[in-house]
């Protein structure tokens, strides 16, 4: 049973990652170093938008799988029509927050010139979009626990495909630059929102009518408590990349920016398995939970850390031993080649 729920979820979210990884290909070998150090410091601010998708999908997952082990059917109906409001109206907030204060973002990194226009660029062309954003991010929590993690990875992969030829079309072919690298993830995201809205409208069992999506003000704010955690874990990310956006800009120029955006890059598949395996862990945890089998729900947990520090320490050790393989995926620039090595050995370190 947690294979059949944890295989799938870790493939998802390795699929999921292949968005910035994709970004990162194309962005390396077709713009060059100023793009990647663009797009990098670009997603620093975007993890806003991210982190508040994972906190809809593990706030609404979770709460609408411990209704389901409750048989409370009804209040399951409307956890999930709670997740319309939330992915619309404070996406709209934080889009325009981004938007307009993005010069300002960018500014205080002390980047300037190409890299700062590009920058900006990236983060008002993810804000203009920031519902379908967050959208594509807290979808396939509600698919997987909806109906089953096989759908949610299927949904996941066809944006992912769509994100491959665009951004192919609009970086390498139409020559649109980092502003296309944006635009070709929107345009995945946008597939896997829709195509997961439309299963849980019209192909799911559960059947929601127009009053599961008012807003239920105690609804909403169990859905936020529940899904913070995940919320500031990915806040927690941007403010460490700014942070060191602010230190390589001061002290390693461009070249140290777009090393430290590979090594991002590469980290994210260690993220992503880890996240991954608590993602599918998480409906039977919530599952067994509402039915109260304790012991049920203790096995899972002890085999959702055993699995996921395993994958840490196997992929930990491939980057360590290959870091020359894993950053020529990235860049043909032997300067930026040997510093992204040297940095990937430091954050591994650690």
């Amino acid at each position: 049973l947690f294979a059949s729920y944890v295989l799938p979820t870790v493939l998802a979210m390795f699929i999921s990652g292949t968005y910035q990884i994709v970004d990162g290909f194309f962005v390396g070998h077709f713009i060059g170093v100023s793009g990647l150090a663009a797009v990098n410091i670009g997603w620093s601010y975007i993890t806003l938008l991210l982190g508040f998708g994972f906190l809809v999908g593990v706030g609404v997952g979770s709460l609408y799988s411990i209704a389901k082990g409750e048989e409370d059917n009804v209040r399951a109906r409307k956890i999930l029509g709670q997740a319309l409001f939330l992915l619309f109206i404070p996406g709209l907030i934080i889009g325009c927050v981004l938007y307009l204060s993005s010069p300002w973002l960018v500014s205080i990194l002390g980047v300037e010139g190409e890299a700062a226009q590009m920058a900006i660029i990236f983060i008002r062309a993810f804000a203009f979009a920031s519902p379908f954003v967050i959208g594509s991010l807290a979808m396939p929590f509600v698919v997987r626990n909806v109906g089953t993690p096989l759908r949610a990875t299927g949904y996941i992969a066809a944006g992912v495909i769509v994100n491959i030829l665009l951004s192919f079309l609009l970086i390498s072919y139409f020559k649109v630059g980092v502003l296309g690298a944006a635009l070709a993830s929107i345009g995945g995201e946008i597939v896997a929102i829709v195509l997961g809205g439309y299963y849980i409208l019209k192909q799911s069992s559960e059947k929601l009518s127009c009053a599961d999506f008012k807003p239920d003000l105690k609804l909403l704010g169990a859905i936020l408590l529940t899904g913070s955690s995940a919320f500031f874990t990915f806040i927690y990310i941007g403010f460490i990349m700014t942070l060191h956006h602010k230190a390589l800009v001061l002290y390693g120029g461009t070249v140290a920016v777009s090393a430290y955006t590979i090594a991002g890059y590469l980290l994210t598949i260690y993220y992503f398995a880890v996240e991954g395996v608590a993602n599918g862990a998480q409906p039977l945890i919530s599952r067994f939970y509402g039915e109260e089998r304790v012991r049920s729900t203790r096995y899972i947990t002890r085999l959702m850390v055993y699995v996921g520090l395993g994958l840490g320490l196997i992929i930990t050790a491939f980057l360590l031993i290959f870091p020359e393989f894993f950053t020529s995926w990235f860049t043909d620039d032997p300067e930026l080649k040997r510093v992204t090595a040297y940095a990937l050995r430091l954050h591994l370190a650690v």
